[in-house]
């Protein structure tokens, strides 16, 4: 989604752009090693279109500055954005995801002109490593259930989300595919992420502790000491819901 003064209408037209304006064009994002920030990465090594990245604390802050002009584009997630692309306040170029949305739906899909790009965000459930497979099958069923609901499914893709309903292992096997696309982009780019405050660690510490988390769950910078802390535990998945990201 680019600020509308970018003279760009395709995402063709935003790479030519890019590249005729080395160092002028920067890239929002809602924090450093997010979603949001990676899906730039990506878009930046598959097209050659350098930009400068600015990390902001969040999607609000980011998108204020986007309407105002301060930054020209942002690879954000369709339920912050799509209020201001419906409005008309920004310009979306492409969704990233497989298919076009039906919420946009004259809006491109970014592989037409990146093949083989594709960015989305993942939100699922999960349960601590020791839950007995019976247990875990039940709420599977009953959590895919209540996701194919008419009236849940509509609001989940109101809000750009498309309810993924499986088995949990196609959701591990998800989570593990996913886990090696953002590594290679994270080493690719050679992005260093920050550490998080201390109490966020003591929580992340908490949370590990009850096996509630695992280590591949937070990205830690070179040294972090909550790499270290957490226990090497894994998850069971449960249900998945994607949600397109970098309109």
């Amino acid at each position: 989604t680019v600020n509308n003064n970018v003279p760009a209408k395709t995402v063709a037209e935003f790479i030519a752009y890019v590249k005729a304006n080395p160092g002028k064009v920067n890239l929002a994002s809602s924090g450093n090693g997010t979603s949001v920030h990676l899906s730039g990465e990506m878009f930046m090594a598959m097209s050659g279109a350098k930009m400068q990245h600015v990390p902001y604390r969040g999607a609000a802050p980011a998108i204020t500055d986007l309407l105002g002009g301060q930054v020209q584009v942002i690879f954000d997630n369709m339920p912050s954005i799509l209020q201001h692309v419906r409005a008309g306040s920004v310009r979306a170029l492409a969704v990233t995801s497989t298919a076009k949305s039906p919420l946009l739906p004259d809006v491109p899909v970014l592989a037409d002109t990146i093949p083989g790009y594709e960015a989305s965000a993942l939100f699922g459930m999960g349960a601590p490593k020791n839950t007995p497979k019976e247990i875990i099958a039940k709420l599977n069923k009953e959590i895919n259930e209540i996701l194919a609901e008419p009236a849940i499914k509509a609001k989940l893709v109101d809000l750009g989300g498309e309810p993924l309903i499986g088995p949990p292992e196609a959701f591990g096997k998800m989570i593990a595919a996913e886990t090696d696309k953002w590594k290679k982009v994270i080493e690719d780019a050679k992005v260093e992420l920050i550490h998080e405050t201390p109490s966020r660690i003591a929580a992340a510490i908490g949370w590990a502790k009850n096996d509630l988390i695992t280590a591949e769950h937070y990205c830690a910078a070179p040294g972090d000491p909550l790499a270290t802390l957490l226990p090497g535990s894994r998850e069971r998945a449960l249900v998945v819901v994607r949600v397109a990201v970098g309109v």
